[in-house]
C-alpha cells in the first residue's frame, strides 16, 4: 500500500498522476491539457489565496449589482480569431491566444456570474447579476436588433 500523502500538495500531485486523471485528460483538447495539469500542481496555499481573492471580488461585484442589473462589456479584445490562430495582438504585444482571448470575461466567470456573448455589430457582451436570465435574454435580443 502506498504511503499516505502528508500535505495537500502531495495529494494534488498524486491525483494529477493517477490513471483516472490520465484517462480523463484524453477527453480534452490537447491545447488545454497542459493548462489543466499545471493547475492541478498548484500548491494548496496558492489555491487558498485564490479563493480569498475570489470571495473579495464577489463582494465587490455584489455591491455593483445593487445599483445595476446588467453589465455590458467587450467579450474579447479583438474580433473572433481565425481557426488555428495561436497568437493575438494585445496592447501592442503579440501574446498566446488561448490564455488571453477571455481577458474580459475571465474575471466575470471567475466569480460565478454567467456571460452571454451576443454579436451585435459592436464589440460587446452582457454579464448579468444572478437570477435574471430573462433580463439578459431581452438585452441580448435587443442588441441583435430583435424586439424584446
Amino acid at each position: 500500500m502506498p504511503a499516505r500523502p502528508r500535505s495537500a500538495d502531495q495529494r494534488q500531485r498524486r491525483c494529477a498522476a493517477s490513471p483516472t486523471a490520465a484517462r480523463a485528460s484524453r477527453d480534452f483538447d490537447p491545447a488545454t491539457r497542459d493548462r489543466f495539469y499545471a493547475g492541478s500542481l498548484l500548491p494548496a496555499v496558492v489555491l487558498a489565496q485564490a479563493q480569498r481573492l475570489r470571495r473579495w471580488f464577489m463582494a465587490r461585484a455584489a455591491e455593483l449589482f445593487r445599483h445595476v442589473d446588467v453589465l455590458l462589456a467587450p467579450a474579447t479584445p479583438d474580433v473572433a480569431p481565425l481557426l488555428g490562430q495561436k497568437t493575438l495582438m494585445l496592447g501592442g504585444e503579440e501574446v498566446p491566444l488561448r490564455p488571453n482571448i477571455g481577458i474580459y470575461t475571465q474575471p466575470i466567470s471567475f466569480i460565478g456570474l454567467p456571460v452571454s456573448r451576443s454579436p451585435c455589430g459592436r464589440r460587446g457582451t452582457a454579464d448579468r447579476r444572478p437570477g435574471h436570465r430573462a433580463t439578459l435574454a431581452r438585452i441580448a435580443g435587443a442588441a441583435r436588433g430583435r424586439p424584446p
